[in-house]
């Protein structure tokens, strides 16, 4: 063992059972009094970790107030409250509030910051699921999925993508996708392109592919646009729209192929 700081491994009082372990810094692993094959460095590192092992905890204050096993911690108060066994935080305050969520990975300064119980998400990204506290998620790029506070098993990928909807089964691909008002809860969509969905209130069902795809759509359902600017104003129900620009003032049940078709076309039960 290697123990090097005022109070690091303070706890052991000559116990001698945590072999292989290093912990450096000011009270670093204080209160370890067993757990094998563990690397504390940085003030406060697994301060509280008293029976944990295989852990990688670098960073002042990271993993500070909790007791696990199999974490990679780096940064400062990284994975701070967590108890919770096989996370990875890296960057600043990433994971910082987690508790009892297990399995999660969050890479990032304040990445997945406010996850207290989730588990089995990846965040990535520079505050990626900063207040998502759900389980099963995937959010990468700055922002993604931000204030998706409840949102359960989706995906954001791209700068804000899914930012503030807390719908269920969502994917959302492509900077600002599905970015949704305060609140949403749309859930069962798919956007892929720039803006695509990006007003989305409680639409559920829907298909947007391409920059701008149901652009404006809040509360329409079961719609699908592909093309750049596709229903792009569409707010209303089972619509299709096949083509760049195509039905961009569609209403409902209308199917709209080609480039342009419909454009204009604001009434119901229409075939361009």
């Amino acid at each position: 063992n290697v123990i090097i700081g005022a109070h690091a491994g303070y706890s052991l009082a000559g116990q001698g059972n945590i072999g292989n372990s290093i912990m450096i810094g000011s009270h670093a692993g204080e209160y370890t009094t067993s757990g094998i094959k563990n690397i504390f460095i940085g003030s406060n590192a697994a301060n509280q970790n008293t029976v944990g092992s295989q852990n990688i905890i670098i960073g002042a204050e990271a993993v500070s107030s909790g007791n696990c096993s199999n974490v990679i911690s780096i940064g400062y108060q990284t994975g701070s409250g967590n108890a919770a066994d096989d996370n990875i935080f890296i960057g600043t305050l990433a994971g910082a509030s987690n508790t009892t969520g297990n399995g999660n990975i969050m890479i990032g300064s304040e990445a997945g910051f406010a996850n207290t119980t989730g588990k089995n998400k990846i965040n990535i990204g520079f505050q990626a699921g900063y207040n998502n506290n759900n389980e099963d998620n995937i959010a990468i790029g700055p922002f993604a999925a931000y204030n998706s506070t409840t949102s359960l098993a989706g995906i954001a990928i791209g700068t804000e993508a899914g930012y503030n909807v807390n719908g269920n089964y969502n994917v959302f691909i492509g900077p600002e996708s599905g970015k949704g008002h305060t609140g949403a809860n749309g859930g069962n969509n798919i956007a892929m392109g720039y803006l695509s969905l990006h007003s989305l209130e409680s639409g559920s069902g829907n298909m947007a592919m391409g920059q701008t795809a149901l652009y404006s759509l809040t509360n329409g359902l079961n719609n699908i646009a592909v093309g750049s600017g596709a229903g792009q104003f569409n707010d209303g129900n089972n619509n299709i729209c096949l083509g760049n620009s195509t039905g961009i003032n569609t209403t409902n049940n209308s199917i709209n192929i080609g480039t342009y078709a419909g454009q204009y076309c604001n009434t119901d039960e229409n075939i361009h």
